[in-house]
């Protein structure tokens, strides 16, 4: 018995047999695969629209309140203007009257990450969005699995994990603007908490649902 062992060590140790697959339903791997899946699905953000951006004096709308907010978190800078009036549906007219132009400070420079606009049928061409970046999520623990449900080849397992915020920007916690970029509250408020993330067994080992979406 001992020498049937020592074969099988062995060979494990020259990567001769499956003793540490990738198909196995272990801590080790569904944590590796939250983790990169996490890393893949990049940073925490929320679309800020192209800049700069102009409103005229008194400015009522939600607009308005996201640039008071990333003004008073030091995200943006607010200088007197000649801009467009707007009319009662919020467009821009050719009338000009005495406003604000708001332009990304550096600190705002540092987090943002410019992406294509999502366009619609008639909607700006080769146009890039300001995504404005607050951390990334990284694996924290797995907590447990449920599973994996085999039918035939086929296997899935949903893992229950918590995850922690890398490269954390401090204005992320500022209470003005989670309360108005509520995406930066919930994202904020899931840290720590028990999430979960649906894999599916391939011929490569253990992959995430979401990359698939």
């Amino acid at each position: 018995m001992k020498v049937v062992f020592s074969l099988i060590a062995a060979s494990c140790a020259l990567g001769l047999a499956a003793c540490d697959s990738k198909s196995d339903a272990n801590a080790k791997n569904f944590g590796e695969v939250v983790d990169s899946t996490l890393l893949a699905l990049g940073p925490e953000c929320v679309n800020l629209g192209h800049w700069p951006k102009e409103l005229p004096a008194g400015s009522k709308s939600i607009e308005a309140d996201r640039l008071a907010a990333l003004s008073a978190a030091g995200l943006v800078k607010q200088e007197p203007a000649q801009v467009q009036q707007l009319s009662v549906f919020g467009t821009a007219t050719e009338q000009m009257t005495a406003g604000f132009r708001y332009t990304l400070t550096e600190v705002a420079a540092r987090s943002v990450v410019e992406r294509p606009t999502v366009r619609g049928l008639f909607g700006p061409k080769d146009q890039m969005d300001s995504h404005l970046c607050w951390g990334q999520k990284r694996l924290e623990k797995v907590v447990k699995w449920l599973g994996p449900k085999r039918d035939g080849e086929y296997a899935e397992a949903s893992v229950i994990y918590t995850a922690k915020l890398t490269e954390e920007q401090p204005w992320a916690s500022q209470p003005i603007m989670q309360k108005t970029f509520r995406d930066v509250e919930r994202s904020m408020a899931r840290i720590g908490r028990e999430e979960s993330m649906d894999l599916e067994l391939s011929s490569e080992g253990w992959e995430s649902t979401r990359l698939r979406r």
